[in-house]
Formats: structure tokens, C-alpha cells, sequence
């Protein structure tokens, strides 16, 4: 009964690779975790927890710190699908409990962002070279700038997402409705790329490469998603 109840309440999300992956093990874990005496909400918080502490171990730089640090950063995303799922079970949705959820979200990309940043600049040599190519000979500015734009690119995503939600919600319904490939799917999801794939980073000791990737993919996805946002809008007004 309780599958059916996760199953009956899925999301479009769902559709997202990362997102198969960590719904589909919480699907599992969530009817267990459901008979202990802890609220969605308190999930949620152990939920950033986790991911605070894992951003800290990845902010080291250390192969083995942030290998661990990834690992632990899984378990609080794992439990950030597990809260929901066990407000559906016990009939606990509420609108707090959404919006709580949506905050804490914030919070923890901001504590892996920042975690990924300090990681990196940590341990500066292995971009020198990347660097030297370009003709600048002290990695570390060039990693904090680029730390900078990528924090600012990540929230100026939501914020526009979040404006036009506002101000017009039909030009959302219609840019979901656009992301039907799988690529696409990949494309726009922040799950696979700043939780999903740090992990892979982590396990490869390729964090440096994953911190220029990342940023070069908010790059490309901010201007991608402002056109198409305001081609939906303006489709809306025509």
C-alpha cells in the first residue's frame, strides 16, 4: 500500500537520470524510515545536515576527505527524496513542509558549491597547467573568480525561474513541456550535475575538472533558459 501511495504521487522529475537513481532507492528505504519517529520536516534538516558536513570533507581538496565527503553528500541528497516520500505516506504534505524543503535545498547547493570552491582552491596545481595555456600564472584568483560566477550563476537560475513563476506561470507549464528528451532532461537537471556528479568526481579524483565543467554548464544553461523562458512569454502575450 505504501509503494502504491510513492508510486500514485510521483513527479515529472522523475524523468531526470539522477533522479531515477536516488527516487527510485528511496522508494525503498522511504516505508522503513516512515516508522521511525522523525517528521518530513526533521528529515529534511538531517537531510542538509549531511550535506553541510559532506561539503566540509570535500572542502579539504584530499583525494580520500572528498571521496568521503561525496559519499556523505549522496546520503543527505538520498534523504532530501525521503522526506517527501514519507509526507506522502503518513499524510503529512503541507505547504510549510514544501517550502522548508525548497529553502533547505538552497541552502545545501550553497554548502556544496562552496565546499567544491575551497576544495579546489586547495589544491591549486592541478589546474596550473589547465592555466599556464591561457597565460595566467597564479591559479588561485582565476579558481576564486570562478567560484564567484559560478555561485552567481547558479542562484540567478532560480531567481529567474522563480520570477517568472510570479509573474507569468503559464510560460513554466509550457518550458516544462519542452523538456521531454533525455537529453534535455540531463541537461536541466541541478540534481545530476551538482550532487549526482560530484560523487563520479570524487571517485575519478577528478573534483578540479568537475568544478570547470560545472562551471562552463551553468555558462550555457543560464542564457539557455532566459531565451527560452522569454520566448515562452512572449508567445504567452502574442
Amino acid at each position: 500500500m505504501k509503494n502504491k501511495v510513492l508510486k500514485e504521487n510521483g513527479t515529472g522529475k522523475e524523468m531526470q537520470l539522477a533522479h531515477r537513481i536516488y527516487r527510485g532507492i528511496s522508494r525503498k528505504i522511504s516505508p522503513l524510515i516512515s516508522r521511525a519517529p522523525l517528521t518530513p520536516n526533521q528529515i529534511s534538516v538531517i537531510s542538509l545536515l549531511f550535506i553541510i558536513a559532506g561539503s566540509v570533507l570535500v572542502g579539504f581538496g584530499e583525494y580520500m576527505k572528498v571521496l568521503i565527503g561525496a559519499a556523505i553528500i549522496q546520503i543527505g541528497m538520498l534523504l532530501d527524496f525521503v522526506d517527501g516520500d514519507v509526507a506522502r505516506i503518513r499524510g503529512m504534505s503541507s505547504l510549510f513542509g514544501n517550502w522548508l524543503d525548497c529553502v533547505l535545498d538552497r541552502a545545501g547547493d550553497l554548502a556544496v558549491l562552496i565546499g567544491l570552491i575551497i576544495g579546489v582552491a586547495n589544491n591549486p596545481q592541478y589546474l596550473s597547467e589547465w592555466f599556464e595555456y591561457v597565460g595566467i600564472a597564479d591559479p588561485l584568483p582565476a579558481i576564486l573568480t570562478a567560484g564567484i560566477l559560478l555561485i552567481g550563476l547558479r542562484f540567478a537560475v532560480d531567481s529567474t525561474y522563480a520570477y517568472t513563476l510570479l509573474y507569468a506561470p503559464g510560460s513554466v507549464r509550457i518550458y516544462k513541456e519542452t523538456k521531454k528528451s533525455l537529453l534535455m532532461e540531463i541537461v536541466f537537471s541541478r540534481v545530476t550535475f551538482i550532487y549526482f556528479l560530484i560523487f563520479i568526481a570524487a571517485i575519478f579524483n577528478l573534483l578540479p575538472l568537475y568544478f570547470i565543467g560545472l562551471v562552463i554548464y551553468l555558462l550555457l544553461w543560464y542564457p539557455t533558459l532566459l531565451a527560452a523562458l522569454f520566448l515562452k512569454v512572449r508567445k504567452l502575450q502574442s
